[in-house]
């Protein structure tokens, strides 16, 4: 298969987040800007970031985002777990009731009193930042969630646990506020995002962000990062060479369980089964060339990553 690359890979992509939000030296100055911005929206704070850690859980890179563990120095010990989501997820709030479930769990200890689980208990903030509309009858840009009685008055009923949802598309349905840190942080991340274009070329496109560039190290951090990321070729490669593989498998997997075991029935399991690869081989080209067409690759690109014939480029791109 012919290689070809994106101009930019997104700021949004694990292997850009795992590279941005990973810095023990300065303990994530890029992440500790986000953060401390997300969470004064609530009035929230923290104490030092003591480690930032990228989680790899997953093989497909359109099952889930990216993971970032943080472990923040506090009055109890504090823990910010950080995803970043592409496509929708409808059971992202459960993942972060597990996650913080998981937490308690392993500080627990048998016999333990209330008291003594009580001490123990970490503090644990989820925040998802989301390049999709989580509520799509709420357009605030942070949402923030947390554990509460339902009978009026409604109070918090675990204080240990707090959430925020960054809907990151209602950025650009807000009025302009290039004052505001937080802004700045989710309009970078979705404009480039968005439009396939480096942090420098959202900067031109939008002068007030140097501003904020020049006052915010963290910001600067995450700037520089990207921009030196996105023009890696070795790194894109990688990236679109693991998003085109899972595209394929999926296709693949998919073809081989529905035709593989029907036709395999008849006229035997392993012509089946070859037969179902086959056509997976050729369901995953389609499924990356439709993926490939909704971001905007030409068709010469796609014809070269898929190795399909044009005249079934062309009706994907004229299918409604």
């Amino acid at each position: 298969m012919a290689q070809f690359y994106p101009d930019v890979v997104s700021p949004l992509a694990d292997p850009v987040i795992s590279a941005i939000f990973a810095n023990v030296e300065v303990a994530g100055k890029a992440a500790d800007s986000l953060i401390r911005r997300i969470l004064a929206t609530d009035g929230e704070t923290i104490g030092k970031i003591l480690n930032v850690t990228p989680q790899y859980t997953h093989e497909d890179p359109f099952a889930r985002g990216c993971r970032v563990d943080i472990d923040v120095e506090y009055t109890k010990q504090t823990e910010a777990i950080v995803e970043v989501q592409v496509y929708p997820d409808s059971a992202i709030l459960q993942r972060n009731l597990l996650s913080f479930s998981h937490k308690v769990i392993n500080k627990s200890r048998k016999g333990d009193s209330h008291q003594q689980m009580a001490a123990r208990m970490p503090k644990i903030i989820s925040i998802n930042l989301l390049a999709y509309p989580a509520r799509k009858d709420n357009s605030e840009l942070v949402q923030p969630f947390k554990i509460l009685y339902t009978k009026s008055p409604q109070v918090v009923a675990i204080p240990n646990f707090s959430g925020y949802n960054i809907q990151l598309p209602a950025v650009l349905d807000m009025p302009p506020d290039f004052e505001d840190g937080l802004y700045c942080w989710c309009y970078t991340l979705y404009a480039a995002h968005i439009q396939g274009k480096t942090i420098e070329e959202v900067l031109q496109m939008q002068p007030q962000l140097k501003a904020f560039l020049d006052e915010d190290e963290g910001y600067k951090q995450f700037c520089d990062r990207f921009d030196y990321f996105s023009a890696t070729p070795e790194e894109r490669d990688r990236f679109i060479s693991w998003q085109l593989g899972a595209m394929r498998q999926e296709g693949m997997f998919m073809a081989a369980e529905e035709r593989g075991i029907e036709i395999g029935l008849a006229r035997g399991l392993e012509q089946g089964l070859e037969r179902g690869l086959e056509r997976g081989l050729e369901q995953g080209a389609i499924a990356t060339a439709t993926r490939m067409l909704s971001r905007g690759y030409s068709i010469e690109d796609i014809i070269f990553a898929t190795e399909l014939p044009a005249e079934i480029i062309l009706s994907l791109k004229i299918t409604p």
